[in-house]
């Protein structure tokens, strides 16, 4: 079946410079965080293979995921992620991550330096994990693509005709 779903061509994909609600409901087919929350605000691994928190420093290992354009996700990645998601005017990213003064590549884990204690600190990990500098990319006709992310969809424009297919590349299992 086909779902019809209504987003704003005006506005981007893109998950930090979103505007529109409908948009920014879109970008969560596209991306994944390293958490994603359950129906009890609990943190489920998404991204994340494991979370260790110990005082004021949180530590996040990668499960081995890919792009939907193929290549890896990175700890680098997630380090460009969090940082564009510190400075996003029009989602809630920003204010979530505010007891998360500092966040570092370390081989396959991300370590973020918290300004004080917080064992609940997972649970703001959801922010969305964009392939560094994807956001970026145009396509032949200069026109901005959405950045690349590692979600259960990807977004195709066809000559105005938008879409959204199942991952094939995704870590969990492919949407129809």
């Amino acid at each position: 079946g086909t779902l019809s779903l209504q987003f704003s061509v005006s506005d981007t994909l893109d998950p930090y410079e979103a505007k529109t609600l409908a948009n920014q409901q879109i970008c969560q087919l596209i991306f994944d965080g390293l958490v994603k929350l359950d129906e009890n605000l609990n943190p489920v691994y998404r991204i994340a293979e494991k979370i260790t928190v110990s005082d004021k420093t949180c530590t996040a290992a990668l499960k081995d995921v890919v792009f939907s354009d193929g290549t890896k996700v990175t700890a680098e990645d997630v380090v460009s992620s969090f940082s564009r998601a510190k400075e996003a005017k029009y989602s809630e990213y920003a204010d979530q991550l505010k007891n998360i003064e500092s966040c570092s590549a370390n081989g396959n884990e991300v370590v973020f330096k918290l300004t004080r204690a917080d064992v609940g600190i997972a649970g703001v990990l959801d922010f969305p994990i964009v392939k560094k500098d994807s956001e970026n990319l145009e396509n032949d006709d200069g026109k901005i693509l959405p950045p690349i992310g590692a979600g259960r969809y990807v977004y195709n424009d066809d000559s105005g005709t938008y879409t959204l297919t199942g991952n094939e590349k995704y870590y969990g299992s492919v949407p129809k």
